[in-house]
């Protein structure tokens, strides 16, 4: 069967979501990558037979609404977004599934919340990379000036859909075509100057403050049930010193590494990960095996 549609509005924006298995017994609320959409879990959310997931466009991607012209993409805007849609849900307790730049979001909402969750799968992240308190100087300097250079910013527009879909087949983090299609479609808009994807362009802007190892090690020991962080063997960006570092002041963390890369869930590391994650959130007692 294919997706519900799902509409929520938020503190004033309307976010828009897709739902797999309504009514199934374990609630799981999937979180995105950055400059990817809902339909990053077109693939795996119809192998986890037993879950009602829901997964929305988080702000600025998707069909949601982009964030006002004051309001940054720190990741810690997401968690009272989120909260707020799985309140309208009417979810007391749920699962959470993140990716990327989402398993952070995801670390942030189940640590400062840790009553809400039952369960939490990481995919490629555990948390934003830390800095020193001496280079918040630094960071502050270049988020203002990343927020003056995009203050002009106009789409970068292709001649057709196929030719904005290659933009994601190409580079380090480059999709299958299948996987790319199913973002595109949700992604990309037509104009009259050609196809673009919709995104916010400030999501590349650098935050003003970041967090640090202090903060890192406070959001990963206040997460008190399973955890299954999951790590793409041919992932381009692993952190794994820091993966290992913080996973290992928490026991209730699992490490595993799965096929496929930083999209595993969505490329020749589906089938793997769709098993692992089944059978984390389908499972009892303490961290996977």
């Amino acid at each position: 069967m294919p997706p519900e549609e799902l509409h929520f509005e938020v503190f004033g924006k309307h976010f828009a979501a897709r739902r797999w298995g309504r009514g199934r017994p374990i609630r799981v609320l999937a979180l995105h990558g950055w400059r990817d959409n809902c339909a990053s879990f077109d693939f795996l959310a119809p192998l986890l037979a037993d879950c009602d997931l829901v997964a929305p466009d988080l702000a600025g991607h998707g069909h949601s609404d982009w964030r006002s012209a004051d309001a940054p993409y720190t990741v810690w805007q997401d968690v009272g977004e989120l909260l707020a849609i799985v309140d309208e849900l009417g979810w007391e307790r749920f699962c959470l599934l993140g990716h990327s730049r989402g398993a952070a979001i995801a670390t942030l909402l189940a640590g400062s919340h840790p009553a809400r969750v039952e369960r939490l799968v990481l995919l490629d992240n555990l948390f934003p990379a830390p800095v020193l308190a001496a280079d918040a100087p630094a960071q502050l300097a270049a988020a203002i000036a990343d927020r003056r250079a995009l203050a002009g910013w106009k789409p970068r527009y292709h001649p057709g859909f196929d030719d904005a879909l290659a933009a994601r087949t190409r580079g380090p983090l480059a999709l299958p075509l299948d996987a790319a299609r199913a973002l595109a479609l949700r992604g990309v808009e037509k104009s009259p100057e050609g196809y673009y994807w919709r995104g916010d362009p400030r999501l590349g802007a650098a935050s003003e403050v970041k967090f640090s190892e202090e903060h890192a090690l406070a959001f990963v020991k206040a997460l008190t049930f399973p955890v299954l962080l999951l790590l793409g063997a041919d992932s381009p960006i692993r952190r794994d010193d820091d993966m290992t570092r913080w996973a290992g002041s928490n026991e209730q963390i699992a490490v595993r590494e799965v096929s496929g890369g930083h999209h595993m869930h969505m490329d020749g590391g589906l089938g793997e990960t769709a098993g692992r994650v089944a059978a984390f959130f389908g499972g009892g007692g303490g961290p996977a095996t």
